[in-house]
């Protein structure tokens, strides 16, 4: 993702602003995604100072539009130390357990596939290409290395299995 970059980038070069503006994306906007069931496209228009929602879009949800905020979320507690992106970024996995617009599992740990994405609050696209499976894998595998998400993320997982 961009913010993944900006982040790693201003870490490697030392450039301040890269860093501001990659965690700025984290703190601000994956906050709001969240809350706003992590549409798939907004459309914001701006009057003046005033910005305001014309569109906003929750479907197709994809399994490649996770990992990415995920590992954003994971750089920026890496560069500030600040657990809240941690919690976050094991929070946004979730998505692969069932804290989706559908409420449905898209990762299997069973079989490791993935399904390719959510068409609807009641339907899902049950296609595991290789591609969903492994954004599902590799989020996964980022959010085992981090103690914090991986607590956030089993504990979801252990709730939902009863």
């Amino acid at each position: 993702s961009q913010a993944d970059v900006l982040l790693q980038a201003g870490n490697l070069l030392r450039r301040d602003r890269f860093i501001e503006g990659g965690l700025r994306e984290v703190k601000y906007f994956y906050p709001y995604w969240q809350e706003n069931g992590l549409f798939r496209q907004i459309v914001i228009s701006r009057e003046g100072e005033e910005f305001r929602t014309d569109r906003m879009e929750k479907f197709d949800q994809i399994a490649y539009n996770i990992r990415p905020m995920v590992m954003a979320s994971l750089k920026a507690y890496e560069v500030t130390g600040n657990k809240n992106f941690a919690t976050q970024a094991g929070q946004i996995a979730c998505w692969f357990l069932g804290k989706n617009a559908a409420r449905q599992q898209m990762y299997d740990p069973a079989t490791g596939r993935c399904f390719d994405g959510i068409m609807s609050a009641d339907r899902i696209n049950k296609n595991s290409g290789a591609e969903s499976t492994i954004e599902a894998l590799m989020t996964i595998l980022a959010v085992e290395q981090n103690p914090i998400a991986r607590k956030v993320f089993y504990d979801y997982y252990r709730k939902q299995r009863g």
